[in-house]
């Protein structure tokens, strides 16, 4: 249900963050380092061969200003095609709103 989305996307967030530990504390140092903000989202893929499972996909800003409905890439396989859909999703909802960070937008793509 929509209501749940908080826990379940802040669950991710925090399971992500540890990733940037170590970016953090050279930042905060003063050290010279990058600064990029990052959006994900979940999709719950469905396949033979693994059965059913969730994938976190995680974007940059950046990649997602960049993403239009009408350039597609080429993709590895049939089955990227749903993480193809979802990176839509995700740019277009970040173009129309630039939702706030760590506030959760639900996306509906299965496969």
């Amino acid at each position: 249900p929509d209501e749940d989305a908080w826990f379940i996307l802040n669950s991710f967030a925090n399971a992500i963050s540890p990733l940037s530990t170590l970016g953090y504390f050279s930042y905060d140092f003063g050290h010279k380092c990058s600064l990029k903000w990052y959006r994900f989202a979940l999709t719950f893929e469905k396949n033979a061969i693994t059965g059913r499972k969730i994938r976190v996909l995680l974007a940059s800003e950046e990649l997602l200003e960049k993403i239009n409905d009408s350039t597609k890439p080429k993709l590895e396989s049939y089955s990227h095609q749903p993480r193809w859909l979802l990176l839509q999703q995700m740019a277009k909802k970040y173009r129309d709103s630039n939702c706030a960070i760590g506030v959760p937008q639900v996306f509906s793509t299965y496969a």
